[in-house]
């Protein structure tokens, strides 16, 4: 149950602020990676039920694969929405600052052999810089990039998962990868070659599925919902057939 404890570090010490009981620790990508990634490390393999009981914990609930897929996806939706906020602030510091200002609008001093400094200015400067959300920090601070391979790692545990037809869901996740990647200008999110291999893995299982979860995907927007027609209706291999196309098509 360590991805339920991970999640309430996150949620409840790092995300809360300092007034309400948190630890004043601000999270980057690379906290929201790890509980996405705790999540997914229990998946199995599984036909919807999760492992047996522990033997030392019999009263703690299993989670299922799929409930630990749609559990990592909402630390994704939240790993979103802190990337947006902080690709806010790095826009605001690039149209108002140059690359020595922080976020404070103060001027970092660069290395200068010449300086003098006292030990008490230094063990200051120290701590201060350590507390601040300095801009220059965190513009090259690698943790605050989006990683593509935390989105493949969904895309694997669909691709695992034995219960249902994940095909729709499979393409969601990569129209939301390009789109994230082309609303923060971040690279580091596009899909990879991984990507597209794992998503034709799904896509190709749900070829002879009836009423497979592509005919949602592609009539979306039609008010008769797939549910109110008869079954088997909407059996149509040319749905995965669309859907390969359409990776490969993103692809080349």
């Amino acid at each position: 149950y360590s991805a339920i404890r991970a999640e309430k570090i996150l949620l409840e010490r790092m995300e809360r602020p300092l007034s309400e009981g948190g630890d004043a620790v601000e999270p980057d990508a690379l906290s929201y990676s790890l509980v996405i990634h705790a999540w997914l490390r229990g998946c199995r393999g599984n036909t919807g039920h999760g492992p047996p009981p522990s033997s030392y914990r019999p009263r703690k609930r299993n989670f299922t694969d799929e409930e630990r897929i749609y559990k990592a996806i909402e630390i994704v939706d939240r790993l979103e929405a802190w990337a947006r906020e902080a690709h806010a602030h790095r826009m605001v510091g690039n149209g108002r600052s140059d690359s020595n200002q922080n976020s404070h609008g103060d001027y970092l001093e660069e290395d200068d052999d010449d300086d003098d400094y006292s030990e008490d200015d230094l063990v200051d400067t120290k701590q201060s810089f350590s507390r601040s959300s300095s801009y220059t920090f965190r513009q090259h601070n690698k943790a605050r990039d989006l990683d593509v391979e935390v989105y493949n790692s969904i895309l694997v545990a669909f691709s695992r998962e034995q219960g249902g037809d994940h095909a729709a869901s499979v393409m969601k996740l990569l129209d939301r990868m390009e789109r994230i990647a082309d609303e923060l200008d971040m690279p580091s999110v596009r899909p990879n070659q991984r990507s597209y291999n794992v998503a034709l893995d799904v896509i190709a299982k749900s070829a002879m599925i009836a009423n497979t979860s592509l005919a949602g995907y592609y009539y979306k927007d039609k008010k008769e919902t797939i549910s109110k027609k008869r079954p088997g209706h909407h059996f149509n291999p040319l749905y995965a057939g669309r859907a390969a196309e359409s990776i490969l098509s993103r692809i080349f």
